[in-house]
């Protein structure tokens, strides 16, 4: 629960009588992303090519999932595309896969970072998967 700490007396200043905010389920929103990493990571790398790590969280919202989904640091400007989605590969001791998710990029949305899963033994880094790909219109 969020408090907004604004008083009756500072909204009746402006003419605000009454005031709605939305509620953000954030566990849910996590578990989005969270499915959505884990399906690009499949399409870009193939089922068998990583151990997956957010299987119980897409299933079951329990534990901790800001341990592997989260935010970047950097408040990116708009682009041209409608979504953008990325994988690479952490290669400093565990090679995790990490995916990093911008929806609604053409707004000047926040990315958010997760990590998919652990790359198997048998799989190499591959370049290709530096970059973005572009979801939806861009601009020129």
């Amino acid at each position: 629960m969020y408090q907004l700490n604004l008083s009756p007396l500072n909204l009746a200043k402006y003419g605000i009588q009454s005031m709605a905010s939305a509620v953000m389920d954030t566990t849910r929103l996590s578990q989005m992303f969270a499915k959505i990493a884990h399906c690009y990571a499949v399409a870009r790398l193939g089922l068998d090519s990583f151990t997956p790590i957010l299987l119980d969280h897409i299933l079951r919202p329990e534990g901790h999932p800001w341990h592997f989904v989260g935010g970047g640091t950097d408040a990116p400007s708009a682009s041209g595309a409608l979504h953008e989605i990325g994988c690479e590969i952490d290669a400093g001791g565990t090679r995790y896969i990490i995916v990093r998710l911008r929806l609604f990029a053409y707004l000047g949305a926040p990315e958010y970072v997760i990590v998919t899963g652990e790359l198997a033994a048998n799989m190499r880094p591959l370049e290709s998967l530096k970059g973005f790909d572009f979801v939806g219109p861009q601009g020129g």
